[in-house]
């Protein structure tokens, strides 16, 4: 058996045993990691002259075979098993079909459609999804880009009107700034404690809590109106005297802003924190909730939720709807919403069909209100200052480019036509698109070729090739896996001969030590009992989060021509295992306690890389636990389970049926049990309607206290942290200034962990108070080192591939739509100018959110930034004491409900103690000492302990001190002749 707080933690030990048996693996750098074009060509031509080479995911070695491997280690899959009872089974559980036999496919893989059946020429698709990306023509204001919000480091820095009062919650009163007014450091965090080293909310400390705000730092948008058309194609849809032409606004009525006067003549705010989308390809599923999912439907971010067809096709008899679901493309699923967002891009009522309109009439031209360097990596050809310096735009048209980029049985029909229809059961724009016989008027702006009808295909998948090749990889940390590929997991061991340990490439001995404290492991040799914040445990693969295609592996047949397996990811293998993602969900233990121990008090089931860390109070944003616009959960187990027949949180009751899924759904949601094996760790072996017990997890197993119990409410995607350094605010709510502040927040185990208990994840816990971790301010700073190790210097810099056009952002909420032109808007004080910038970068950095430092010690707030406190807390006897009894001891002055131990040595000096979140601080004891005792301070701070003192202590003194790790307080000392 196993504790359920190493559910996850657990692998990585478990991993370690089963590795010490097994020969060196070849080199594998983060690098090399395969894209899904690669990985799906293994499965398209699995005989194919000139495999790919082996893949393993970084940090697993070569399991040995069966005959002599370790009991911890699955030989097909190389994951861990940790079981009750020694044994292992790998039988295929009677639910589900094995894909293999004796190793090979039992049948011929249906191949998943994915994006590569769409486009024909990725460099073309790559182009036109970059300029689609930064083209402002795109809002409905003329102002308003993706790229409006994803401008730094992929991600926003702008300072003034970029408040939410937390619309999600139903508030529409800012408290943090006034109406469109700027933020400064003094407003960070936006939930505020006395001492930031303990919980504080209304459920625990509350005395703590400073101040507290449900107010959301993210990007502002465009003002409410509501759409009425696009102008009619033709010389009167661009701005009179602007060359090239530029697109007028979308028309749209002035009204009442539904929010309030919060939002009344200024740009709206998004309601959530806008993230860095580089590297965004690879996650599972998008958004801060996962509703971009990972088949993409050609028309909304809802995947196969969205009943209706949304890719047209020139078929043998004509144009023909058909509904397509594209594999492994979540940011081509993000991608349809922000376009359509009435807080981002678009007045309300727009959709897809009315933009393709707009900008595949004739006479558009891509970027036309912005420079494009000539030396852009990918659109540098194609810039008009090639032809007229200083002349904005592309040389190219948005037709020609998808002609260039997709199949033409996706855009070359002419005979035949769409038409806008109401369609109000449609939740996600209210239209419909009806196929009609004809060509269509190009004037008239309900009717719309094929190649305008399909452009919400077109802007996804483009621009998701667009992200592709956004990777940031090269920053110290991958620099230390090229030189350590097999560290990834924190398997420690000696490579090179000559220089014990791994190679110090690219991270300091400090970040070194920070790696350490962040996956609890001792590569440094400076953390020999592997304390840590288990960071890795959610924060790990290539890109740094769970929730990615490449963070799970799975066991691909081997390969008929060198006989070696393949080891691709688990996410990747959706197809090949029963058709759907295998391995999404988890069963993990819920609500650490808090107190040292961090003993749970239930088991849920949970979608894997989306969690509860108690940043804001579940009733304010639901998160994973919301439903789509059809009313389906946005939860994989939830509908997983309604599949199954099943209903969360309760016992099956047949006289009172789970109402089936739509029949257009059922066949993408998984099955029970999930896993390519049975039973794997971080695979789900759940049982439904079985009520397991709390402290320990059976495999396979039910949940506690409920049955069928899923963990959503309140939980995010887990994020990147590649380069963290430069895209703060951090978390779902911006709430969070410094990297400093954001450690602080995990080591105290969150901000709302009892108000949010039913739902918080294991790993937040007080790691200040558990004695096994013991977070000191030394590891706190080590671990921000190490955080900044995580920029990629060619994001610092703009450079290739991370170039862009030049761009010009609103930075007031006043700031108008465009409605005269480049000219106007760069000489408007309310619109910033973003410079073009070509592949070789900009020779000035971009710094961090509102210029916080980085180097520690500087003026001002920095990332290292700690809380100072003076003692207060006192240590008394009320009587003296007696050998062979119990000896009393009081504390008071402490911090109440908080951990608080006594330390007892034979001699009074002066020593440091690494306590708790406070570093090094002095005690009046001389080493050696221990703690004798521990007990949790009462709601008035006061603690009492009766220690047994042998018979023999008789004659003997005693020196003793109470210290609390929480509050970083010692007591004056206190000596007793027994």
């Amino acid at each position: 058996m196993f504790l359920p707080s190493m559910n996850r933690g657990a692998a990585v030990a478990a991993l370690a045993a089963a590795v010490s048996l097994a020969p060196p693996a070849p080199a594998q750098s983060l690098t090399a990691i395969p894209t899904t074009e690669e990985m799906i060509e293994v499965l398209r031509n699995p005989t194919a002259s000139l495999p790919l080479e082996r893949i393993l995911f970084p940090g697993l070695t070569p399991i040995p075979g069966l005959a002599v491997h370790s009991i911890f280690g699955n030989t097909l899959t190389g994951q861990p098993l940790l079981f009750d009872n020694g044994e292992i089974s790998y039988e295929i559980p009677a639910v589900g079909v094995s894909p293999f036999v004796n190793g090979e496919p039992e049948r011929a893989l249906a191949l998943p459609l994915y994006e590569g059946d769409f486009i024909t020429d990725r460099v073309a698709a790559v182009r036109l999804g970059k300029a689609l990306f930064w083209d402002m023509q795109v809002g409905s204001d003329g102002v308003q880009a993706c790229g409006s919000c994803h401008f730094h480091a992929g991600a926003d820095n702008r300072t003034k009107n970029q408040l939410n009062p937390a619309t999600l919650a139903g508030d529409s009163l800012l408290s943090i700034k006034g109406k469109n007014q700027e933020v400064d450091a003094g407003d960070f965090p936006f939930h505020k404690l006395a001492n930031p080293n303990t919980q504080g909310e209304p459920l625990l400390n509350p005395e703590n809590v400073l101040s507290d705000s449900n107010d959301v730092l993210s990007s502002m948008g465009v003002r409410w109106r509501q759409f009425v058309d696009i102008p009619t194609p033709g010389p009167s849809a661009f701005i009179p005297g602007t060359n090239p032409p530029v697109l007028r606004p979308d028309f749209g009525i002035a009204q009442a802003d539904p929010v309030g006067d919060v939002f009344q003549n200024v740009r709206r705010v998004e309601p959530r924190n806008t993230p860095t989308f580089f590297a965004a390809s690879h996650n599972f599923n998008n958004f801060w909730d996962g509703r971009a999912r990972q088949d993409f439907n050609g028309g909304t971010p809802h995947g196969a939720s969205d009943p209706d067809s949304h890719v047209f096709v020139d078929g043998v008899s004509g144009l023909e709807a058909t509904r397509q679901l594209i594999r492994f493309s979540s940011f081509a699923s993000l991608a349809t919403g922000p376009a359509l967002s009435n807080f981002e891009m678009s007045f309300d009522g727009r959709n897809w069909a009315k933009i393709g309109k707009k900008l595949l009439q004739a006479g558009v031209t891509p970027l036309a209100n912005q420079l494009v360097d000539p030396t852009d990596s990918v659109l540098g050809p194609l810039s008009n200052q090639n032809i007229t310096p200083g002349m904005p735009g592309l040389s190219i048209s948005y037709a020609e480019l998808i002609e260039q980029a997709f199949r033409a049985d996706l855009w070359s029909n002419l005979t035949d036509h769409t038409q806008q229809v109401p369609e109000p059961a449609d939740p996600f724009d209210g239209v419909a698109l009806v196929i009609v016989p004809g060509a269509a008027n190009p004037a008239a702006t309900d009717q719309f070729a094929q190649k305008e009808s399909n452009f919400s295909l077109f802007f996804g998948l483009s621009t998701q090739a667009y992200t592709q090749i956004l990777n940031p990889d090269q920053s110290p940390f991958d620099q230390f896996h090229e030189a350590n590929p097999d560290e990834f997991l924190g398997i420690v061991e000696d490579i090179d001969p000559v220089t014990p340990g791994v190679q110090v490439v690219g991270l300091s001995e400090r970040q070194l030590f920070g790696y350490d404290i962040f996956q609890n492991t001792n590569l440094s040799r400076r953390n020999p009992l592997g304390r840590g914040g288990s960071c890795n445990i959610c924060h790990f693969g290539p890109n740094l989060t769970e929730n990615s295609l490449v963070a799970i592996h799975g066991v691909f047949p081997p390969d008929p021509i060198t006989g070696e397996d393949k080891l691709l990811s688990g996410f990747l293998l959706e197809e090949a295992l029963n058709d759907n993602a295998r391995v999404t969900m988890e069963i993990d233990a819920m609500n650490q306690a808090l107190d040292g121990i961090a003993a749970p008090d239930g088991i849920a089931l949970l979608d894997k890389g989306i969690y509860n860390i108690g940043v804001r109070p579940i009733a304010e944003d639901l998160g994973r636990g919301a439903d789509d616009p059809f009313g389906l959960p946005l939860s994989i187990a939830a509908l997983a389970l309604r599949k199954g027949g099943f209903p969360v949180g309760e016992f099956s009751d047949p006289l009172n049926p789970v109402p089936p899924l739509p029949a257009h759904l059922e066949p993408y949601v998984n099955d029970f049990p999930t896993g390519a094996l049975f039973p794997n760790v971080n695979q789900t072996t759940f049982l439904p309607d079985t009520v397991a017990p709390s402290n320990f997890i059976l495999l396979p197993t039910g949940t506690y206290p409920t049955p069928n119990r899923v963990g959503r409410m309140g939980n995010f995607k887990v994020p990147s942290l590649k380069n963290v350094e430069l895209t703060g605010p951090y978390f779902h709510n911006g709430g969070v200034l410094t990297l400093r502040q954001l450690i602080d927040f995990y080591a105290r185990g969150g901000d709302f962990p009892i108000t949010n208990e039913s739902e918080r994840d294991p790993l937040i816990r007080d790691l200040q108070v558990e004695f096994e971790t013991f977070l000191t301010e030394e590891d706190k700073v080590a671990l921000v080192d190490f955080l900044l190790a995580q920029t990629d210097e060619r994001v610092r810099f703009k450079q290739a591939p991370f170039d862009h056009p030049e761009i010009i952002i609103p930075i007031d909420g006043t700031a108008s739509d465009n409605v005269a032109g480049r000219a106007a808007l760069l000489a408007d004080a309310s619109f910033r100018q973003i410079a073009a910038v070509g592949a070789a970068g900009s020779s000035e950095p971009i710094g961090s959110f509102l210029d916080i430092s980085n180097v520690e010690g500087s003026p001002g707030p920095d990332h290292f930034d700690a809380v100072t406190l003076a003692p207060g807390m006192s240590l008394s006897a009320p009587a003296p004491g007696v050998a062979g009894s119990l000896f009393t001891v009081n504390v008071t002055g402490a911090q109440p409900n908080r951990a608080v131990g006594i330390l007892i040595s034979l001699s009074l000096g002066s020593s440091t103690m690494n306590l708790g979140n406070c570093g090094g601080i002095e005690v009046g004891l001389a080493r050696p000492f221990r703690i004798v005792a521990r007990t949790p301070t009462d709601a008035n701070g006061d603690a009492t302990f009766s220690i047994p003192v042998p018979a023999g202590a008789a004659g003997s003194t005693y020196h003793m001190q109470a210290v609390q790790p929480a509050s970083c307080q010692a007591s004056g000392t206190l000596s007793n002749t027994f």
